[in-house]
């Protein structure tokens, strides 16, 4: 059985599955913990199931689950190298951000999108930005370190796309 996840708020708390209210709980993303489904013990793995249906319907993944997907896993990697460009709003580009593991990586209308951080700034960058950004620095770059760095980042950053449109999670379960 598949319950859709919803807003968390006002809510009696009862199993979504077998509406028992005898030891029932939240299962939410670490990112909101407004938004999920509730399940009991005996209920726990469907509520889970349930919840990575509905993050994969709204094109989310949650920041937790990142290094469960080899290849997602490899950009968080990578990122974690840091040192990788990002654009201002200003034109400017900056360096030494760092993943924000508080966004989830996640699909707006502008596309696929993960968050970074500096200087306690939070910054949303939307993953083909990201990209034309990685060739800027691949192009102008003397260092064939710093070039196979963001080559490594481009391709990473494609199978990310790549595996966010199937749905993370159903990747995951099809593993």
């Amino acid at each position: 059985m598949n319950i859709e996840a919803y807003r968390l708020v006002f809510i009696q708390i009862k199993c979504d599955f077998c509406h028992t209210t005898n030891g029932a709980k939240l299962i939410t993303p670490s990112y909101d913990t407004l938004y999920g489904v509730q399940a009991c013990p005996d209920c726990y793995e469907c509520g889970k199931i349930s919840l990575q249906k509905s993050l994969d319907k709204i094109g989310a993944i949650d920041p937790l689950d990142f290094k469960k997907h080899e290849d997602i896993e490899n950009f968080i990697n990578l990122l974690n190298e840091g040192n990788f460009p990002i654009k201002r709003t200003s034109g400017e580009i900056e360096y030494d951000w760092t993943l924000d593991y508080n966004i989830p990586i996640r699909k707006y209308e502008k596309g696929w999108s993960f968050g970074v951080c500096k200087n306690q700034i939070s910054k949303l960058l939307y993953i083909n930005d990201f990209i034309d950004n990685c060739r800027y620095e691949e192009i102008k770059s003397v260092d064939e370190s710093r070039q196979n760095l963001m080559k490594n980042l481009i391709s990473s950053s494609h199978k990310v796309i790549e595996i966010s449109n199937k749905g993370f999670y159903k990747t995951l379960s099809e593993s």
